[in-house]
């Protein structure tokens, strides 16, 4: 698939700051996939983003290795601003932050909100033009940019723990704990509305997000003093028994404000009618199969045919619409040869479900209602 870069705000200098992923791969694919969760009514075109968005939402982060100016556009240190110390909150404005502070300084600080902005007016400017092959990469990276503004070492001057001694907290927090509890991250959505100010929006959850800050690190000592390490499975289960709760709340929201957010600029767009199942989508995986379709006119189980000959192993299973996770229903080596799953769920009332299919580099997901 064609690549194209991101039109961003501020000139490129090299920053050379530690900056850790935020979520991580795993924790970015569960929030623009269950993006689809708070999809409203209008929105239904968008299900065939849905395995694109999910697939690419750590593109972002990938394009650092090449160009790390970008890393910067990760993240805003907000408590090095000296007014957010006193109120709480810093002008929205990029031009009256970098007229009051200079360029050197807002840049060094990060550009998360600005970048989220810029992203979302080229996404808005994609739709008004019908390119959606475009439109889809910044529909993606919006995504990845909303995530990082929900998760709150993204949004502090102490992103890892360094000035609190919890150093490493970061990746204990958002890629550790979150890969061995990722099924556990159960959530239904709200769905998408518009938004009528979408940057007082985008730093209204950055102040709301940075209040978790201290409970993040507090779980933290507390986990580290009943495992007597920060590694253990002792110390994980404990970090996050702590912080479940709101982990998944910021998960929840981060889904539902990408979901108001690019249904604000498809609006702003006109609306623009989107062809389903546009080439682009799909292309990535040519030369394999995964469909899904009904068995019977009844409905009451799905049919799956499936053939990956590239990836090492082939991982199909099943969640509910809030992501809860069923059941797996295929763990194996791949095959040339088209094969085939019938599955018919345990619920026999009417439910959506997500069947997905992983293997090393493919994430594919389908809905269906049994």
């Amino acid at each position: 698939m064609k690549k194209f870069k991101s039109a961003f705000l501020f000139p490129a200098i090299v920053v050379f700051a530690f900056v850790l992923i935020s979520w991580g791969k795993t924790g970015h694919r569960i929030i623009s996939l269950k993006t689809a969760l708070s999809f409203n009514q209008e929105m239904s075109h968008f299900w065939d983003w849905t395995a694109y968005l999910s697939s690419h939402a750590s593109d972002a982060d990938f394009r650092r290795a090449s160009f790390p100016e970008q890393a910067t556009n990760h993240y805003i240190d907000i408590d090095n601003y000296p007014e957010y110390q006193e109120t709480g909150k810093i002008s929205h404005s990029n031009s009256e932050v970098t007229e009051k502070h200079g360029e050197e300084f807002v840049i060094k600080q990060g550009t998360l909100p600005w970048v989220t902005l810029s992203i979302l007016d080229s996404l808005t400017n994609c739709f008004k033009q019908n390119d959606w092959e475009k439109a889809a990469f910044f529909a993606a990276d919006l995504g990845h940019f909303v995530a990082d503004g929900h998760m709150p070492f993204h949004i502090t001057r102490n992103y890892d723990g360094q000035f609190s001694g919890n150093k490493g907290i970061h990746g204990r927090y958002e890629s550790a704990m979150i890969n061995e509890f990722q099924n556990d991250i159960c959530y239904s959505g709200k769905p998408a509305v518009f938004i009528e100010n979408p940057e007082h929006f985008i730093f209204n959850y950055l102040y709301k997000n940075y209040k978790y800050i201290d409970s993040i690190l507090i779980a933290d000592n507390n986990a580290h003093e009943l495992a007597g390490n920060n590694s253990s499975k002792i110390y994980t289960e404990s970090l996050w028994k702590q912080t479940q709760n709101y982990t998944q709340l910021l998960f929840a929201e981060a889904s539902l404000s990408f979901a108001s957010l690019l249904y604000t600029a498809w609006v702003n767009a006109g609306s623009p009618q989107i062809n389903d199942a546009e080439d682009f989508l799909i292309e990535e995986n040519e030369g394999h199969l995964f469909q899904v379709f009904y068995g019977g006119i009844f409905k009451k189980s799905a049919n799956i045919n499936y053939s990956f000959g590239n990836d090492s192993t082939i991982n199909i299973s099943v969640y509910d619409k809030s992501g809860k996770y069923i059941e797996t229903l295929l763990e194996s080596e791949s095959n040339l040869e088209p094969q085939h799953i019938k599955w018919q769920p345990a619920n026999k009332k009417k439910e959506i479900y997500f069947i997905i299919l992983k293997t090393e580099s493919i994430y594919q997901v389908k809905k269906i209602s049994l």
